[in-house]
This record gives structure tokens, C-alpha cells and sequence, in this order.
């Protein structure tokens, strides 16, 4: 399931960051926990500390280890500097949101991992996605990890994109820093869309009018929020 934040979301918080009030993520975080969310990821840049008088945030993302926050590594070639992770997230649970666009500004890759620099405030190998992925597939039983520089999940190996590929003839993947991406396939992507779509509500809905559903009756796409 996907909770966005709408326009009518922005308006009726206080003391908001951003998009999201430290008090509305609080109950966000408590309601999923009433639906029993295996997986959490939160896809909203939280680089700014939280008020002492709201310490229990922190705490509540320091000790929740389905809860995963995002980053944006540095990018020396731009000269930006990149964005701090939530403070207090554990770096096992962080993920980058850096994408990489072909030469005509198109996303036809999804990177998967990659080696940020020594100084960048995002220490993650690891995209938001990905880390999300494997840790929904963990509680299934399902072991994701690399081998030789290849995507292993479960018995499947997910050949990383190479020079040549496809429509790729000079794709550079072990340039700085070195990546591990994959073609995004169009009906898969398509296909997930749909999914999303089905599985999408803001934040005034899902906190006010959704009800908890019991662990017997909850569907497997529930057990990832994002």
C-alpha cells in the first residue's frame, strides 16, 4: 500500500517539515502498526533533528526495525552535497533515492546498489526499493543477496546491466561510483503500476477512515507500505 500526502494533507497539518508533521507521521506510525506492517519504508527526505519534546519519534524509528528511511548520496561530478537520512536510523535500514536517467533524460533503469562516496551524507549501498524488497522477502523466507556482483533471490539470478545489453552498447556501470542496476522490463513496470494503483490512499483517509484488519484476514500485498 502507498500513503501519499495530498494538498488538503498539507493544509491541515502543524508544525509540518515538509510535507509531513512530526505528529502525523507519529500516528501514521501507529496505525501501522494496528495493521501489523512487516515492511515500512518512508520516502520523504527527514534530514532536520526532532524536537527534544518529541523524542518518542525517534525512539520509535531507532528500535522499529521494519521501519526504513531514505537518503540521497552526493554527486561531486554536480557538486551537491546530498541529503542526511532521518537521524538516529540505524544504517542498516536505510536506502538511497538516487536514479540513474539515460543520455535523453529517460528512466530505463532501476539501480539496485551502489558505492557512495567516503564523504557523502548517504552511506547506503543499498536504493530504498531494494532494501524494502529484501526485507519483505526475508520475513517470507525468501534470501536476497548478491553473488559475484549478481542479484541472487532465492534460486533466481537477476543478471546486472553490462556493456553491451540490449540497447545498451556503452552503458558505463563501473564508473564513480560503480553501480548494479537492472532494465526496467515496460509490462512489468506497467503491471506494478496497476498494483499501486489499486493499493493507494492519502494520509486523512488512511488515518481516520481505514480500519485495522486482523493478521488472518490481511493480504500479502498489505504486509509492504511504503
Amino acid at each position: 500500500m502507498i500513503v501519499t500526502i495530498t494538498e488538503d494533507d498539507l493544509h491541515e497539518q502543524q508544525h509540518k517539515i515538509g510535507s509531513l508533521s512530526n505528529q502525523a507521521l507519529a500516528r501514521l506510525l501507529d496505525k501501522l502498526a494496528q495493521f501489523q506492517a512487516g515492511t515500512i519504508g518512508l520516502d520523504i527526505y527527514r534530514d532536520e533533528p526532532v524536537q527534544a519534546n518529541q523524542a518518542y519519534l525517534t525512539t520509535r524509528w531507532k528500535n522499529d526495525d521494519n521501519f526504513f528511511a531514505i537518503c540521497k548520496a552526493s554527486d561531486h561530478t554536480k557538486n551537491y552535497r546530498g541529503i542526511l537520512p532521518p537521524p538516529g536510523v540505524s544504517p542498516a535500514r536505510l536506502g538511497f533515492s538516487d536514479v540513474v536517467q539515460d543520455p535523453d533524460g529517460f528512466l530505463r533503469r532501476h539501480l539496485l546498489a551502489m558505492n557512495p562516496a567516503p564523504a557523502s551524507p548517504c552511506s547506503t549501498p543499498h536504493a530504498l526499493s531494494a532494501q524494502l524488497a529484501f526485507h519483505y522477502l526475508e520475513k517470507e523466507g525468501i534470501s536476497a543477496k548478491y553473488v559475484n556482483g549478481e542479484l541472487q533471490v532465492g534460486k533466481v539470478v537477476l543478471q546486472r546491466l553490462r556493456s553491451p545489453m540490449s540497447g545498451y552498447q556503452t552503458v558505463d556501470t563501473d564508473g564513480s561510483p560503480p553501480t548494479n542496476s537492472l532494465a526496467i522490463i515496460s509490462t512489468l513496470y506497467a503491471a506494478s503500476i496497476h498494483l499501486f494503483q489499486t493499493l493507494h490512499t492519502h494520509l486523512k483517509q488512511y488515518l481516520i477512515e481505514l480500519q485495522p484488519v486482523t493478521k488472518q484476514d490481511k493480504p500479502k500485498t498489505n504486509d509492504m507500505i511504503t
